[in-house]
């Protein structure tokens, strides 16, 4: 598959600009020079030293690594106030004996007098090179690089440079190559459905963007249920996977698992020292090809049939693209970040080579249904298409140096291929059916806030208030109304649904030291609500009732408490306990029919075919 990736970054007021600065004099630019432009409101009281390098990282977005494999220890000095990046990290390593220079602008490397030889590429008396240990001490998130490598618990951070390293078909590829994370149906129905270690489904795994969740769960057929969330790849800026049960208040319910995805920040559009900016990026691949069209309502099935096409298009005429722009501005007290996207994904092509590792066969020899079966090499397949359109709206307000409030407004609107998985595995002829597309439009706003007084290290409080829309349209019923039927049979019917959540959780992080030791209490909690029903539109007649051909329409409640508590005796021995409770209630509309039976004496009939006549008589 040949692909044509394109990114524009550009500060200033036009992209000629940016040509000009490529050209000139911005690779002059040392990255001192651009971190001693670029200022930021820090609040970092003294505490430990690595703590304190995290808490640098949070605020300015720039790494810190370790050059040799020694120890982060002491305490670091108080940094309050507006000032520029060297110069908060100058006070915060005032107290240590560590000493630093900027790799670039998003990376500083700490080094003591004993790393300096290493550092400068020397070698050791005997001759051999020392390969010097890099220790992460902060990311750009709050659950970022830091946490992963620090916290007792196992977690994957992604950076926005990580996921964009690779093209992105799909929202799913974000999560390719994962240790213990696969995504089900990456290529059909559009939605991400994690999987971590074997859970999925259900909330088991919740996906949240800035905080709000927005998933579906829609019905498969015989291959059960899936749970659908839904985001443009280029709007994430970094995310973080956690493997197994956590204590946070944003993850009640997930026993398998979470992934807490952030939209575009400011850092990730503008350059240092810069006010305003924005970002253009545009990708062309040519495995992609505009799918048949089908209306949403047929007069049978023989009208899902397709020719299944075996020639894909050239790169210029190919249905495969996608494209984004954001813009950002950044003043002391406000940020605004607004972007736009949209991802054009038509059938794609199967590969021709290793088809024979997936196909099946019989003791006497007979080929089993697969997707092998179906799918030759180099066919088209069916029901794979994809054609979305996204908008972010980001607001962040500082109105003190101990405050920030986050507002942010995220809409989607997609189409998208789906099949049930019955329709392949039954007859081993998906590749005959095309399905008419799908849709999801989702309205999703947010507020976080966040307050960390400097002088008061027992209070460091956030809060999160969410709610999504949903209205989706899919065929993934096989017994709902009739007037929903794709054509005059139950096997497939359109499940038009309306969806609402609404959501909230609060935390309060406090740190104390003793003479034992360094103790952080973290205390939480967190609710949700969801009502689910038909759209309006929807007719459900009662003979519908009565045969059970209902949609789901239901609501619930979810409601959860946590606490941990942390002991650190020295820095390299930590202990932790924690507990939740939660109470979870539900309610479903659809009350079913049970056919009644009872005794009644006959009635009788009499029947002629009219008037004077008496043969023929039916009883």
């Amino acid at each position: 598959m040949k692909t044509i990736r394109t990114a524009f970054t550009a500060s200033g007021v036009s992209l000629i600009a940016l040509m000009s600065a490529c050209a000139g004099s911005a690779f002059a630019q040392t990255a001192n020079a651009a971190q001693n432009s670029a200022s930021y409101n820090f609040n970092i009281p003294s505490k430990p030293l690595l703590t304190a390098l995290a808490d640098f990282t949070a605020t300015t977005g720039i790494q810190v690594v370790r050059q040799n494999g020694g120890a982060i220890s002491g305490r670091s000095a108080p940094v309050v106030g507006r000032q520029s990046p060297e110069a908060a990290l100058k006070r915060v390593l005032g107290n240590s004996k560590l000493n630093y220079r900027f790799v670039d602008s998003r990376t500083v490397s700490l080094f003591s007098a004993d790393d300096a030889p290493a550092a400068a590429g020397g070698t050791a008396p005997d001759g051999s090179t020392k390969l010097n240990m890099i220790t992460i001490t902060g990311a750009s998130s709050v659950n970022g690089a830091a946490a992963v490598y620090s916290e007792p618990r196992s977690s994957v951070y992604l950076s926005e440079e990580q996921i964009n390293r690779y093209g992105a078909v799909s929202s799913a590829d974000v999560l390719k190559g994962l240790p213990g994370v696969q995504v089900g149906d990456s290529r059909n129905g559009g939605g991400l459905d994690v999987n971590i270690r074997g859970i999925q489904g259900q909330s088991r795994v919740p996906v949240t963007v800035d905080g709000s969740q927005q998933s579906l769960n829609v019905y498969r057929g015989y291959a059960g249920t899936q749970q659908r969330s839904y985001i443009d790849p280029d709007l994430i800026s970094d995310m973080t996977i956690t493997k197994g049960p956590d204590l946070t208040p944003a993850a009640a319910g997930a026993i398998g698992g979470s992934v807490s995805m952030t939209t575009l920040r400011k850092e990730d559009i503008l350059k240092p020292g810069q006010t305003f900016g924005f970002r253009l990026k545009g990708e062309l691949w040519d495995n992609g090809v505009k799918q048949a069209y089908r209306p949403e309502y047929l007069n049978g099935s023989e009208e899902l049939t397709a020719n299944v096409r075996d020639s894909r298009p050239n790169i210029f005429g190919s249905a495969a693209k996608s494209g984004s722009a954001a813009f950002a501005f950044t003043s002391d007290y406000v940020d605004v970040v607004a972007a736009y996207a949209r991802r054009n994904q038509g059938n794609y092509f199967s590969g021709k080579h290793g088809r024979d590792q997936y196909r099946k066969f019989s003791s006497s020899g007979y080929e089993e249904n697969s997707v092998a079966k179906s799918y030759k090499e180099g066919e088209e397949v069916l029901n794979s298409s994809a054609q979305t359109e996204s908008l972010l709206l980001k607001t962040t307000i500082r109105p003190t140096d101990e405050q920030e409030l986050e507002l942010s407004y995220r809409y989607f609107d997609g189409r998208f291929g789906e099949v049930m998985p019955s329709d392949i595995f039954r007859f081993g002829t998906a590749g005959l059916y095309q399905y008419p597309t799908g849709s999801m439009v989702i309205n999703s706003g947010s507020a976080r806030y966040h307050y960390k007084p400097v002088d008061n290290e027992l209070i460091d409080f956030r809060a999160n208030l969410w709610s999504t829309g949903a209205k989706s349209d899919q065929i993934n019923s096989t017994n709902g109304p009739k007037s929903q039927q794709v054509y005059k049979s139950p096997d497939r019917t359109w499940v038009r649904m309306d969806d609402v959540r609404i959501g909230g959780d609060a935390s309060n992080r406090s740190e104390f030291t003793t003479s034992a030791g360094a103790f952080a209490l973290d205390l939480g909690g967190s609710f949700q609500y969801e009502d689910i029903r038909p759209q309006k539109d929807v007719f459900i007649s009662e003979h519908d009732i009565n045969q059970n051909r209902n949609l789901r329409s239901g609501y619930r409640s979810e409601v959860s408490l946590s606490g941990k508590l942390e002991y650190k005796p020295q820095d390299n021995l930590q202990f932790w306990a924690g507990g939740r409770y939660g109470r979870y209630s539900s309610h479903d509309r659809n009350a079913p029919s049970i056919a009644r039976r009872e005794n009644v004496l006959g009635k009788w009939i009499a029947v002629s075919k009219g008037p004077g006549t008496y043969g023929n008589m039916f009883w």
